[in-house]
Protein backbone atom coordinates (compact mmCIF):
# COMPACT_ATOMS: atom_id res chain seq x y z
CA UNK A 1 0.00 0.00 0.00
CA UNK A 2 3.05 2.25 0.03
CA UNK A 3 3.01 2.63 -3.75
CA UNK A 4 0.20 5.15 -3.64
CA UNK A 5 2.06 7.12 -0.98
CA UNK A 6 5.22 7.10 -3.11
CA UNK A 7 3.31 8.50 -6.08
CA UNK A 8 1.86 11.22 -3.84
CA UNK A 9 5.33 12.14 -2.54
CA UNK A 10 6.85 12.37 -6.04
CA UNK A 11 3.96 14.49 -7.34
CA UNK A 12 4.33 16.84 -4.35
CA UNK A 13 8.14 17.02 -4.61
CA UNK A 14 7.83 17.91 -8.29
CA UNK A 15 6.09 21.13 -7.25
CA UNK A 16 9.16 22.24 -5.30
CA UNK A 17 12.38 23.77 -6.58
CA UNK A 18 14.57 22.70 -3.67
CA UNK A 19 14.01 18.92 -3.98
CA UNK A 20 14.25 16.38 -6.76
CA UNK A 21 13.32 12.75 -7.32
CA UNK A 22 15.12 11.00 -10.18
CA UNK A 23 12.92 7.92 -10.47
CA UNK A 24 10.21 5.91 -8.78
CA UNK A 25 9.71 2.21 -8.21
CA UNK A 26 6.26 0.90 -7.33
CA UNK A 27 6.22 -2.58 -5.79
CA UNK A 28 2.71 -3.92 -6.49
CA UNK A 29 1.43 -0.34 -6.09
CA UNK A 30 -2.10 0.93 -5.75
CA UNK A 31 -2.65 3.55 -8.47
CA UNK A 32 -3.41 7.22 -7.82
CA UNK A 33 -7.04 6.49 -8.71
CA UNK A 34 -7.28 4.22 -5.67
CA UNK A 35 -8.97 0.85 -5.68
CA UNK A 36 -12.68 1.21 -4.96
CA UNK A 37 -13.91 -2.07 -3.53
CA UNK A 38 -17.28 -3.78 -3.48
CA UNK A 39 -19.02 -3.90 -0.08
CA UNK A 40 -18.11 -7.54 0.64
CA UNK A 41 -14.39 -6.92 0.05
CA UNK A 42 -14.56 -3.70 2.06
CA UNK A 43 -16.05 -5.69 4.96
CA UNK A 44 -13.20 -8.21 4.71
CA UNK A 45 -10.57 -5.44 4.96
CA UNK A 46 -12.37 -3.83 7.89
CA UNK A 47 -12.50 -7.20 9.69
CA UNK A 48 -8.83 -7.88 8.91
CA UNK A 49 -7.79 -4.89 11.01
CA UNK A 50 -8.58 -6.94 14.15
CA UNK A 51 -9.30 -10.49 12.97
CA UNK A 52 -6.14 -12.56 12.42
CA UNK A 53 -7.98 -15.40 10.66
CA UNK A 54 -9.43 -12.93 8.13
CA UNK A 55 -6.01 -11.33 7.71
CA UNK A 56 -4.44 -14.75 7.03
CA UNK A 57 -7.08 -15.47 4.38
CA UNK A 58 -6.38 -12.15 2.70
CA UNK A 59 -2.61 -12.66 2.82
CA UNK A 60 -2.97 -16.15 1.40
CA UNK A 61 -5.12 -14.81 -1.43
CA UNK A 62 -2.69 -11.98 -2.19
CA UNK A 63 0.13 -14.54 -2.39
CA UNK A 64 -1.78 -16.52 -5.00
CA UNK A 65 -2.84 -19.26 -2.57
CA UNK A 66 0.33 -21.22 -3.23
CA UNK A 67 2.71 -20.77 -0.30
CA UNK A 68 3.12 -22.44 3.05
CA UNK A 69 1.27 -21.24 6.16
CA UNK A 70 4.61 -20.34 7.77
CA UNK A 71 5.09 -17.42 5.37
CA UNK A 72 1.50 -16.28 5.88
CA UNK A 73 2.04 -16.31 9.65
CA UNK A 74 5.31 -14.39 9.20
CA UNK A 75 3.56 -11.65 7.21
CA UNK A 76 0.73 -11.60 9.78
CA UNK A 77 3.29 -11.19 12.55
CA UNK A 78 4.92 -8.30 10.68
CA UNK A 79 1.53 -6.62 10.35
CA UNK A 80 0.62 -7.18 13.99
CA UNK A 81 3.95 -5.99 15.38
CA UNK A 82 4.36 -2.92 13.18
CA UNK A 83 0.86 -1.58 12.48
CA UNK A 84 -1.86 -0.73 14.99
CA UNK A 85 -5.34 -2.00 14.10
CA UNK A 86 -6.80 1.49 13.68
CA UNK A 87 -3.87 2.53 11.47
CA UNK A 88 -4.37 -0.56 9.26
CA UNK A 89 -8.08 0.18 8.97
CA UNK A 90 -7.51 3.86 8.14
CA UNK A 91 -4.82 3.03 5.60
CA UNK A 92 -7.25 0.68 3.91
CA UNK A 93 -9.69 3.59 3.61
CA UNK A 94 -6.91 5.76 2.22
CA UNK A 95 -6.02 3.40 -0.62
CA UNK A 96 -9.60 2.46 -1.42
CA UNK A 97 -11.19 5.91 -1.26
CA UNK A 98 -8.41 8.30 -2.28
CA UNK A 99 -8.19 9.51 -5.87
CA UNK A 100 -5.64 12.01 -7.09
CA UNK A 101 -5.35 10.58 -10.59
CA UNK A 102 -6.01 14.05 -12.03
CA UNK A 103 -2.46 14.89 -10.87
CA UNK A 104 -0.74 11.80 -12.33
CA UNK A 105 0.56 13.74 -15.32
CA UNK A 106 2.84 15.66 -12.92
CA UNK A 107 4.89 12.50 -12.36
CA UNK A 108 7.31 12.49 -15.28
CA UNK A 109 10.22 10.57 -13.77
CA UNK A 110 11.12 7.09 -14.97
CA UNK A 111 8.66 4.79 -13.22
CA UNK A 112 9.11 1.06 -12.78
CA UNK A 113 5.93 -0.72 -11.71
CA UNK A 114 6.31 -4.26 -10.38
CA UNK A 115 3.48 -6.75 -10.65
CA UNK A 116 3.64 -10.00 -8.70
CA UNK A 117 3.16 -12.99 -11.00
CA UNK A 118 0.62 -14.49 -8.58
CA UNK A 119 -0.67 -11.26 -7.06
CA UNK A 120 -4.41 -11.12 -6.58
CA UNK A 121 -5.00 -7.68 -5.04
CA UNK A 122 -2.86 -5.56 -7.33
CA UNK A 123 -3.09 -8.05 -10.17
CA UNK A 124 -1.51 -7.87 -13.61
CA UNK A 125 -4.84 -7.29 -15.34
CA UNK A 126 -5.65 -4.26 -13.18
CA UNK A 127 -2.15 -2.78 -13.44
CA UNK A 128 -2.07 -3.15 -17.23
CA UNK A 129 -5.55 -1.60 -17.49
CA UNK A 130 -4.86 1.40 -15.22
CA UNK A 131 -1.19 2.39 -15.11
CA UNK A 132 -0.54 3.04 -18.84
CA UNK A 133 -3.31 5.64 -18.90
CA UNK A 134 -1.94 7.33 -15.79
CA UNK A 135 1.75 7.00 -16.72
CA UNK A 136 2.36 6.23 -20.42
CA UNK A 137 6.11 6.31 -19.74
CA UNK A 138 5.98 3.70 -16.96
CA UNK A 139 7.67 0.35 -17.41
CA UNK A 140 5.52 -2.53 -16.17
CA UNK A 141 7.40 -5.63 -15.09
CA UNK A 142 6.04 -8.92 -13.81
CA UNK A 143 8.11 -10.36 -10.98
CA UNK A 144 8.27 -14.14 -11.29
CA UNK A 145 7.43 -16.48 -8.43
CA UNK A 146 5.78 -13.93 -6.15
CA UNK A 147 2.44 -12.46 -5.26
CA UNK A 148 1.79 -9.16 -3.51
CA UNK A 149 4.81 -9.23 -1.18
CA UNK A 150 7.95 -9.61 -3.33
CA UNK A 151 9.98 -7.88 -0.63
CA UNK A 152 9.26 -10.96 1.52
CA UNK A 153 8.83 -13.62 -1.18
CA UNK A 154 11.79 -12.84 -3.46
CA UNK A 155 13.81 -10.07 -1.75
CA UNK A 156 17.19 -10.67 -3.39
CA UNK A 157 15.72 -10.75 -6.91
CA UNK A 158 13.59 -7.67 -6.19
CA UNK A 159 16.57 -5.66 -4.93
CA UNK A 160 18.68 -6.77 -7.90
CA UNK A 161 16.09 -5.55 -10.41
CA UNK A 162 15.55 -2.28 -8.52
CA UNK A 163 19.30 -1.66 -8.44
CA UNK A 164 19.56 -2.28 -12.21
CA UNK A 165 16.71 0.16 -12.85
CA UNK A 166 18.23 2.89 -10.67
CA UNK A 167 21.68 2.46 -12.24
CA UNK A 168 20.19 2.67 -15.74
CA UNK A 169 18.32 5.88 -14.84
CA UNK A 170 21.37 7.57 -13.31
Amino acid sequence: MGGMAAQRVVIDVNKRKDLAVKSIVGVTPVPTAGVPLPPEIKAMFEAASTNNAMTCNMINNSLGERLKPLLIKHILNLKNTTVAADVFKNYFYAFSQTNFSDQSSQLKQPFLVFIGQYGQGVCEEMVRAVFPDLYPHAKLQVLPNCGHYPMVETPVYLMTVIKQFILNVS
